[in-house]
């Protein structure tokens, strides 16, 4: 899925939102990496695309899919 949006976007604080990989996603939130990498390929988890095997996940975007389906 790739995205013309811009890898570092502003937070709400004016700052930007720092880019993780998938390993340091699954680390932080304490999930294997395959899930997080089917998160992304499912189109679950907002993700950039730098090649087949390349993804960043914006750490504003992780937070909000996890509000999301902590409800």
């Amino acid at each position: 899925m790739r995205t013309n949006e811009p890898p570092v976007k502003r937070t709400p604080q004016g700052g930007f939102s720092p880019l993780l990989t998938p390993e340091q996603t699954a680390e932080l939130i304490g999930q294997k990496k395959a899930t997080i990498w089917s998160w992304c390929r499912s189109g679950k988890l907002p993700h950039i695309r730098l090649s087949k095997r390349n993804y960043k996940i914006r750490q504003s975007d992780l937070e909000d899919f996890l509000q999301r389906h902590s409800q």
